[in-house]
């Protein structure tokens, strides 16, 4: 099993711009993360690559199939978590890319919807959020994206 050093690792970000998200960008630079950040519309972000119009984009395609990890932090206000989420796993498709996801502890039918998409994956982990600070779901989401190394599969935990 080959062992994945943070310099080596290349993460695709969707939903940067969330508070989270700015909260993790500082996690991964400080780790020296390669990050590329998937949005709606281009912006300026502390990230070696910002690709704009992601949900429609090729080159997002390609960013997603050829990271070691793509952590997904919804942002609601761009589409649908569910539409985001197939987004990803049909860019991801067979490739062993390890995806994290954030989801709410409710369990709504969307959010059931988008787990159900994800256990198809090859390589996907899912965080259900409580009450975990910006912070703590920020190293959970570095945490997380290491592990790419490890066996593949479906895992869903529970934080905060």
């Amino acid at each position: 099993m080959a062992v994945i050093h943070a310099q080596s690792l290349r993460v695709v970000l969707v939903g940067a711009c969330t508070p989270a998200g700015s909260e993790l960008l500082t996690v991964l630079r400080a780790a020296s993360v390669w990050v590329t950040a998937l949005v709606d519309a281009p912006v300026e972000l502390p990230v070696d690559e910002v690709i704009g119009n992601w949900m429609h984009n090729p080159i997002a395609v390609d960013a997603m199939s050829e990271a070691d990890a793509v952590i997904l932090l919804a942002d609601t206000e761009v589409s649908s978590p569910l539409a985001q989420v197939c987004r990803v796993a049909e860019a991801v498709g067979p490739w062993p890319v390890r995806v994290v996801y954030f989801s709410s502890p409710a369990g709504d039918t969307q959010g059931r919807l988008v787990e159900e998409v994800l256990s198809e994956l090859a390589n996907s982990v899912v965080l259900r959020v409580g009450a975990a600070s910006v912070a703590e779901l920020a190293e959970m989401a570095y945490a997380a994206a290491q592990g790419v190394g490890q066996a593949g599969g479906y895992a869903l935990a529970k934080a905060g």
